[in-house]
């Protein structure tokens, strides 16, 4: 809650919700963190 997250899973990244309420695929989360680097 602390993000602002309000359903699980949440992925946060350098302080910035990046996904929240539904599961990604590997690949999508890998292209979630080479884009907010």
């Amino acid at each position: 809650v602390g993000y602002g997250v309000m359903k699980t899973p949440g992925l946060v990244i350098n302080g910035k919700v990046v996904l929240s309420g539904r599961l990604p695929s590997s690949k999508e989360i890998i292209e979630l963190i080479n884009n907010n680097k």
